[in-house]
C-alpha cells in the first residue's frame, strides 16, 4: 500500500448520504487509513487500511459445521 498512498496524502473526512442503501449488505464501503494520523501504527513506509461493508453476521455464516464447510469448499462456487 505504501506505493499506492502518496507520502503527501492528508486526512479528508467525507460522508455521503446514500439513503436506504447505507444499511444494505455491501451498500456502503467504509475505508479508514489511521496511519495518516499516526504513522507509528505501521512500519515506516507502510499503512494500515481497514475496509468493510455493513452486513449482518448471519450472512457470513457459510456452513453449519466444519464438515459442511469442507464439502462446500470442495464443491466450489455454485454455477448459475
Amino acid at each position: 500500500m505504501a506505493g499506492v498512498i502518496p507520502l503527501t496524502a492528508t486526512v479528508t473526512p467525507a460522508a455521503w448520504n446514500v439513503g436506504p442503501k447505507m444499511d444494505a449488505a455491501a451498500g456502503t464501503a467504509f475505508v479508514s487509513i489511521p496511519t495518516l494520523l499516526d504513522p507509528d501504527l505501521a512500519p515506516s513506509g507502510h499503512h494500515i487500511v481497514p475496509c468493510f461493508t455493513p452486513s449482518a453476521m448471519e450472512s457470513w455464516i457459510v456452513a453449519p459445521s466444519v464438515t459442511a464447510y469442507q464439502e462446500a469448499k470442495q464443491a466450489g462456487p455454485p454455477i448459475s
